[in-house]
């Protein structure tokens, strides 16, 4: 009877996971997509072609990714690899695909339900670990109150790098724990160097697992009382040599480019990230790399960028849990019993803080969606937090203490992160925690910030394509290439903002019969001036702001030309 009761959780975990984000895959596409599904393309066709020095393609690296829309095209389009074509840029792989019966769209759905499935296994495997840690209801509890956490449910649905590193970054830590607390099996250690590796080929920020488990080591070090401190450290030494191994071993044998020239990836991957970082370019652009001339004044406006993101984008559940979570911690100070669970709540802290730290401190745009692996070790706090606080309640009063009872609570949080998720469908990314706004009257909500990642710009084409003759329509659209163009039916042109004192903007409008305009970030970078008393044909609200505004040409060339529009 237990293993089936293990067996319908580990149903039920996947069932949470898949249907939110199956659904309506293929509804919106976000600005990063398109180039990752080209650059992917390219990667698929180097390996055809047996060019692994061809496989970098940006200092992420990406490598995951480009293996996720690889799988994606053996499924949907697996001659791609042989038709000669060479490695397509911007605008010509649009045109490829079509001119052989594919649609950009087609791939990009294949392949985020690729991306899906590894985000569900990978959900998995985190619950085994916490289940090896603490206990069954805490793992699934933990577990699914990550995977329908918004922000994280969002972008583990697109082609955004942030979701998988943050479950192999999780997923190594749990690993490492795991071995040195629990399990002291070889196999465990592989686990969470292999997951450390896929993290750094996912992004290059993953090297903040480096000293996380320097540090986890040396704490494990000071704990140890049964062996002097000299055995202690050397049998430190030897699990932190056999872990780094493992790891080069996965990284070399995961991207083919190390086969053939490991100097070139590594010296473009690292070499590009700390440029980016100190500077705020890449070394192509900046070649010569200054960390002494690199200035902290903008350290303390990047925390406040972050932790206003980590407040507005992090659900009112998160909120309680973290705070019952450090309550417990607090609580359990003095039981050694629970010191696995003290040092989970302290590692997730210092995981949450060392990325906005990282971010907070590199030079270059601070979108939300780096720092997503803090969002992800916050939730694994507010799990266990919730979890461990009903065992809490439960020795001060026996009677809370039934099962049922902690699964009923359990399931009503549950359901309680859901709604909070599922009200934002399909833009689960643009979610904003609604006490934060009511706790600040008068104040917007910033979760729009940047370019909104594409959100709407869908529907926008959605109502084009109903016109007459949508087909023979040129539209101009903000953020046009894929997040407009995959679902218009006439032809785009991309641009970024709508300024009508620039020639170049206007003489495409003149093409043009509709422009579709990111109205809320003009009026943000100040550049709405210009479209003031021009009545839009259709206005897109998006979280209650006046997001997207779709003009007439007509309308705008009139006040261009100085007429009335």
């Amino acid at each position: 009877m237990s293993r089936l009761k293990d067996v319908l959780l580990v149903v039920l975990l996947v069932v949470v996971s898949s249907i939110p984000r199956m659904a309506g895959l293929g509804r919106f596409t976000s600005v990063d997509e398109p180039f990752w599904l080209r650059q992917s393309a390219n990667f698929y066709y180097a390996l055809g072609q047996r060019q692994f020095e061809n496989t970098i393609y940006e200092y992420h690296p990406a490598v995951t990714t480009m293996w996720i829309v690889t799988a994606g095209l053996l499924v949907y389009f697996p001659e791609y690899r042989a038709l000669g074509q060479g490695y397509l840029k911007p605008g010509k792989f649009d045109l490829f695909l079509p001119e052989h019966g594919k649609d950009p769209l087609q791939l990009l759905t294949v392949s985020r339900a690729i991306q899906v499935a590894g985000v569900v296994i990978l959900m998995l495997v985190a619950c085994f670990l916490i289940w090896r840690l603490l206990d069954k209801r805490a793992a699934f509890f933990s577990a699914a109150l990550i995977s329908i956490s918004p922000f994280f449910l969002g972008h583990s649905r697109l082609l955004n790098h942030e979701a998988l590193l943050g479950l192999f970054v999780l997923i190594s830590m749990l690993g490492l724990l795991v071995y040195l607390y629990t399990d002291r099996r070889l196999s465990v250690l592989i686990v969470s160097a292999v997951s450390a590796a896929l993290a750094q080929l996912t992004k290059s920020s993953g090297i903040v697992l480096f000293p996380m488990v320097i540090l986890c080591l040396l704490v494990s070090v000071l704990q140890s009382r049964h062996r002097k401190w000299r055995q202690n450290a050397w049998a430190a030494t030897k699990t932190f040599g056999l872990w780094v191994a493992a790891l080069a071993v996965s990284y070399v044998l995961f991207w083919p480019g190390m086969w053939v020239a490991p100097g070139t990836m590594l010296s473009d991957v690292y070499g590009n990230a700390l440029s980016y970082a100190f500077q705020g370019a890449r070394l192509s652009v900046l070649p010569g790399l200054e960390p002494t001339g690199f200035p902290l004044e903008g350290v303390g406006a990047g925390l406040k960028v972050y932790l206003s993101d980590l407040a507005w984008r992090s659900s009112p559940v998160t909120w309680v849990g973290l705070v019952v979570g450090l309550v417990v911690a607090v609580a359990y100070f003095r039981r050694h019993s629970d010191q696995t669970y003290r040092l989970i709540a302290a590692y997730a802290i210092i995981l949450a803080a060392a990325f906005v730290l990282l971010f907070a401190v590199q030079q270059g745009p601070k979108p939300p969606h780096y720092i997503l692996t803090s969002f992800i070790a916050l939730d694994l706090l507010a799990g266990i937090g919730i979890s461990r606080g009903l065992d809490f309640l439960g020795r001060r009063w026996p009677g809370l203490a039934r099962p049922w009872i902690n699964w009923s609570v359990l399931g009503m949080v549950i359901a309680i992160q859901f709604a909070s998720s599922v009200g934002f469908y399909p833009y689960y990314i643009t979610y904003y925690n609604p006490l934060l706004e009511a706790l600040q009257p008068g104040i917007q909500n910033p979760v729009l910030d940047g370019t909104g990642y594409g959100a709407g710009l869908d529907q926008a084409a959605a109502y084009l394509s109903h016109k007459s003759g949508a087909d023979q329509i040129t539209v101009m659209s903000a953020n046009g290439y894929g997040c407009f163009s995959y679902y218009f039916l006439g032809h785009t042109v991309p641009m970024n903002n709508l300024v009508l004192s620039d020639p170049q903007i206007v003489s495409i409008l003149r093409g043009s019969k509709y422009a579709v305009v990111d109205y809320y970030n003009q009026q943000r970078n100040g550049l709405a001036a210009d479209l003031q008393g021009i009545a839009p044909e259709k206005t897109i609200w998006m979280n209650g702001v006046d997001f997207l505004h779709i003009y007439r040409a007509s309308d705008l060339l009139a006040r261009v030309d100085g007429g009335t529009p």
